[in-house]
């Protein structure tokens, strides 16, 4: 019973993950999703963001 229990937390929080996941990156327009994607710690501020075809660059500063 405690086997089946875990099994379905575990279950379950893998789908919230996904499932916020999916949510937010289709909700963000593309910029904000490549400036999340990038991981850009929050200790840096944005000043300016260049895009290209595929390619995506970020100048920030530290706050």
């Amino acid at each position: 019973m405690i086997k089946h229990s875990l099994a379905i937390l575990i279950i379950f929080i893998l789908f919230s993950f996904f499932a916020y996941n999916a949510y937010t990156y289709h909700e963000l327009s593309t910029a904000e999703g490549a400036y999340k994607l990038a991981g850009i710690p929050k200790e840096e501020g944005l000043i300016v963001v260049y895009h290209e075809d595929n390619l995506w660059q970020f100048a920030t500063y530290n706050l």
